[in-house]
């Protein structure tokens, strides 16, 4: 049932929603611009203040969200979130969930949007509501983009659009990766894959299966490189430093691999920045080619 709806039905029925004396609900988000198809965590906090002890998700929908434009718009939910979980908030208590509202509501056109979350407790009868917060869906800016066919165990090729975006509401200037559905309209996955400088071009290639590597500068004297599957999971990172005259550069060798030629690599131990970091942005939308 829509929020909005369900709502209507509560005060229909006379149900009270708490006030902030009682069960307190905040939201808080730790950016308020998003890339189109980025994940977009929602950080809900919910203190007891009732009192009594309180059970918690005894039903699927006892946390819920309503995303609205700027203007007033509904923007409708494509699927229920779950957060999941069934434990007892005692008194003076608080829980702390992070819900990545992409899987529940198409955010794929810009624009500025408002989100406030419910928390519901069936056992009294009573729903604690968060005030809202804004945030924008902005495109970035493309450096690159293209198309390639990944193979599929059934034998059928799957088409699969790459990009590389600046993020220019980001300090520092960070690059991200988009891997999407060639025809731009379902299954989409953008994340970040590290800081970068606005005066270098990334180099990238993508190799005889279908993967994407991209080698690209992140500070003056260091570069990062990332290789990518056609299902958007990060594999590998590496950092690279110059060395001497010698700057590292991608190259596909006679096998068909590709490598880091020139500079020196630095180990793990020699810079955190090598450690992998697992993408989680995952929107299987059905949405229509903004």
């Amino acid at each position: 049932m829509k929020l909005r709806s369900w709502f209507a039905a509560i005060l229909a029925l006379g149900i009270p929603i708490l006030g902030c004396a009682q069960v307190q609900v905040d939201i808080q988000l730790d950016q308020h611009r998003f890339l189109r198809d980025e994940r977009l965590p929602v950080n809900v906090r919910v203190t007891n203040r009732s009192g009594r002890p309180l059970k918690i998700g005894q039903t699927p929908d006892w946390l819920s969200f309503s995303v609205e434009t700027k203007e007033g718009k509904v923007v409708s939910a494509i699927r229920d979130i779950e957060a999941g979980g069934q434990f007892q908030l005692d008194p003076a208590d608080s829980v702390s969930k992070a819900i990545d509202i992409t899987e529940g509501f198409d955010l794929s056109q810009p624009g500025t949007y408002r989100v406030s979350a419910a928390a519901k407790f069936g056992e009294i009868e009573f729903v604690g509501m968060s005030a809202s917060v804004l945030f924008e869906i902005v495109r970035g800016t493309q450096l690159w983009e293209e198309v390639c066919g990944a193979p599929e165990t059934n034998g059928a090729p799957r088409w699969v659009r790459y990009s590389l975006l600046h993020a220019n509401h980001t300090r520092p200037l960070q690059l991200y990766a988009r891997i999407a559905d060639e025809a731009d309209a379902g299954w989409a996955r953008v994340f970040s894959i590290g800081n970068t400088v606005s005066f270098a071009t990334p180099e990238k290639i993508i190799d005889p299966v279908s993967r994407l590597h991209v080698l690209f500068q992140s500070s003056p004297r260091g570069f990062d490189y990332v290789r990518i599957t056609p299902r958007g999971a990060l594999e590998e990172k590496r950092v690279y430093e110059i060395l001497g005259s010698s700057r590292p550069r991608l190259k596909m060798n006679e096998e068909g691999q590709v490598v880091v030629v020139g500079g020196v690599l630095l180990s793990p131990t020699n810079s955190a920045r090598a450690a992998v970091s697992a993408p989680t942005t995952t929107n299987a939308l059905a949405r229509p080619k903004p």
